[in-house]
C-alpha cells in the first residue's frame, strides 16, 4: 500500500539532499510498487543522470516504462536495448530483458513493433530459459507476428496443457 508518511520522509530527504541516490532509490521504489509510474520512472530518470552505467537502474526504469502507458514503450525499449548491450548484466536481468523487450516489439505500439527482433530475442530467452511458460509464450506470440504458425501453436498448446487451472487462459 502507498505510504504517504514514507513518501513524505522521501521526500524530505531528497529536498535536503537532490544528490542522495539511496534516497531517490526509495522514493522511485516506493512509486513503482504502488504504480506511480510516472513519478517512479523521474526518479530513476534522475538517478541515471547521477550513475549512467548503472544497469540495475536502467533496468528498473525500463520495467517501469513497460508497465505505464504506450507513451513509455519507446524509453522501455532503449533501456531494454542497453541492459542487454552490457557486460555485467545478472542472469535473471538478462533473462527478463530479453523476454520483456521481445513481448515490447511484438505487442507494444504499432509504430515500434519489430517482429523480427522480437523472435530472435526471445528464441534466446527461451533457450536459456525453456520451460519458462512467461517466456514461451513470448516466443509464441512473435513466432504468430513472423507467420510461424504451426510453431506457435505448438508452443501455446505446449503451455496449455502444462498450465494449472487457475493459470489457463491467461493469454491463451
Amino acid at each position: 500500500l502507498y505510504s504517504s508518511a514514507a513518501s513524505d520522509v522521501y521526500k524530505r530527504q531528497v529536498q535536503g539532499d537532490p544528490s542522495s541516490v539511496t534516497a531517490l532509490r526509495s522514493r522511485a521504489k516506493l512509486h513503482s510498487d504502488n504504480e506511480d509510474y510516472d513519478s517512479s520512472i523521474a526518479d530513476w530518470s534522475l538517478l541515471i543522470a547521477m550513475q549512467p552505467k548503472d544497469i540495475t537502474l536502467r533496468y528498473s526504469r525500463a520495467y517501469d516504462c513497460a508497465q505505464a502507458a504506450d507513451v513509455w514503450a519507446k524509453q522501455a525499449i532503449e533501456d531494454y536495448t542497453y541492459v542487454l548491450a552490457a557486460d555485467d548484466v545478472p542472469q535473471d536481468k538478462y533473462e527478463s530483458s530479453l523476454n520483456s523487450l521481445a513481448w515490447l516489439l511484438v505487442t507494444g505500439p504499432i509504430e515500434l513493433r519489430d517482429p523480427t527482433r522480437a523472435m530472435v530475442l526471445a528464441r534466446e530467452a527461451n533457450e536459456l530459459s525453456p520451460d519458462t511458460d512467461y517466456i514461451q509464450n513470448t516466443l509464441a506470440w512473435a513466432l504468430y507476428r513472423c507467420g510461424e504458425f504451426e510453431e506457435s501453436r505448438e508452443l501455446l498448446l505446449d503451455n496449455v496443457s502444462r498450465a494449472t487451472n487457475n493459470q489457463k487462459g491467461v493469454d491463451w
